[in-house]
């Protein structure tokens, strides 16, 4: 199997007294799901979030990543990415950090980059029922954005699938809310914006008894977050990366 080193790539780091509006900056004009927090010798700390930042409202706040910070997924460059897989599943992250034997912070490895190679090298052959997650947390297009943000900081999730009596009629991420500054404006104004008013309503869903490697082709292809698992057009799951990664004999 390859190692991290052949897909280390550079990815953006904050210093621990940087402010959290910086660390919104690029979490939402960037790729990248988590920013790590190194110190100033450049030794690892942690990492912080999408649903981190959203919990500091005003833009001109001199609140520093320091209170947000949570433990980060790292791992050598020598390592297989088997192992940068199974640290990500544990952290619950699309991303490790890649540190020398000093914990000196040297770049990232992107789940979305081993993620193929990792599927190709192992072939699962369980349908998606088999490794969906069945509890789905989801919200009503009549909702108030600003309802987002609980469901965001309380879940963790950073997206959802809308939903009327069981059927699927859309979808909505936090990347998505943040572009747009709705989110930060229906937060401080509390005002009537609704999830049907910004949610996408073009949802690629998947029947649970698909071939997971048909999940994965969904995922890869339209670079998507998750996939809602709809069965007699009610939905019953939803299945991301990480659940397909779990299916995998990792060693």
């Amino acid at each position: 199997m390859k190692s991290v080193h052949e897909f280390m790539v550079e990815v953006p780091h904050l210093v621990i007294d940087d402010t959290v509006t910086k660390a919104r900056q690029l979490l939402r004009d960037d790729i990248y799901r988590e920013i790590y927090v190194v110190d100033h010798n450049k030794k690892i700390i942690g990492y912080i979030d999408i649903s981190d930042v959203i919990k500091v409202v005003s833009t001109k706040s001199n609140v520093t990543v320091g209170g947000f910070i949570k433990d980060a997924a790292f791992i050598s460059p020598s390592a297989p990415i088997e192992e940068a897989a199974k640290r990500m599943i544990l952290s619950r992250t699309y991303s490790a950090a890649i540190t020398d034997n000093n914990c000196k912070f040297l770049g990232g490895v992107l789940l979305s980059d081993i993620f193929a190679p990792l599927v190709a090298a192992h072939s699962p052959k369980n349908p998606v029922s088999r490794c969906m997650t069945k509890q789905v947390t989801s919200a009503s297009p009549e909702d108030p954005v600003s309802k987002m943000y609980t469901l965001i900081t309380e879940s963790g999730y950073t997206a959802f699938p809308i939903t009327r009596k069981g059927e699927v009629v859309g979808i909505i991420s936090l990347r998505d809310l943040l572009k747009q500054g709705r989110l930060r404006g229906a937060i401080e104004r509390k005002n009537l914006l609704t999830v049907e008013e910004v949610m996408t309503k073009q949802v690629i869903t998947i029947s649970p008894e698909a071939p997971l490697l048909h999940a994965v082709d969904l995922l890869v292809q339209h670079d998507l977050c998750q996939v809602p698992v709809v069965e007699s057009g009610k939905i019953v799951g939803i299945i991301d990366r990480h659940d397909i990664l779990k299916s995998l004999a990792l060693h």
